[in-house]
């Protein structure tokens, strides 16, 4: 009884742990998105990253 216990609570663990490190694997993606969105901002104006469809339409 213990021991099946000890298994489940085993498999929840990675279990768990497999979900966190697929949510930081998400966060680390879309920070290197973002970073390199910025890079590009800082040296292009919005207007030709917009026809370039990199930068969402916003107002001018």
């Amino acid at each position: 009884m213990a021991q099946e216990q000890a298994e489940r609570s085993e498999r929840a663990a990675r279990r768990l742990e497999r979900g966190l490190a697929r949510s930081r694997a998400v966060v680390a993606d879309y920070r290197a998105r973002l970073l390199l969105l910025r890079e590009a901002l800082r040296k292009q104006p919005a207007r030709r990253l917009r026809t370039a469809g990199v930068a969402p339409r916003t107002a001018d």
